[in-house]
């Protein structure tokens, strides 16, 4: 489960290159045989994986995305879905095209970050911004009163 505050703002290359540096330096990475991983934790904003939207079943959309992108096959992604309220994934790594994939369990590295961050410090009287959908604010309200952060 995801600790309930936690939320990037915006990537690094995307804040400093803007959208469209960033969509440039995507496309040498694709073309130059690079992998990529990208982690979208935007609820607000551009979205910032490699596929649109649209190109997304909608059962798939959720607010947070992983699209992988290996080099071995241009043509494909694979997309994880991010509900908040369910625990995230290990996500399949690409790595050189003759090698096994690496599984990367993202949830102990955001506890990780959360502690590490000082994230527990957060006041978690207000509500987020932006505002959640009215199910998962109802469900953020219920967790964070059974842990007395509310």
């Amino acid at each position: 489960m995801w600790p309930p505050m936690m939320r990037a703002r915006t990537g690094f290359f995307h804040r400093v290159l803007g959208l469209s540096g960033w969509l440039v330096l995507h496309g040498l990475w694709q073309n130059g045989g690079v992998n990529l991983v990208e982690i979208d934790l935007l609820r607000d904003g551009n979205h910032v994986v490699s596929v649109p939207l649209a190109n997304i079943a909608e059962r798939a959309r959720t607010p947070y995305l992983i699209c992988v992108f290996r080099a071995s096959k241009p043509e494909q992604r694979e997309i994880y879905s991010l509900p908040l309220r369910e625990r995230l994934p290990a996500v399949r790594i690409p790595l050189r095209p003759k090698d096994a994939d690496v599984a990367l369990d993202l949830q102990p590295l955001v506890d990780q970050c959360y502690e590490r961050g000082r994230y527990w410090i957060t006041d978690y009287h207000r509500d987020p911004a932006p505002p959640l959908a009215q199910q998962d604010a109802r469900w953020l309200d219920e967790l964070l009163r059974s842990r007395g952060l509310r």
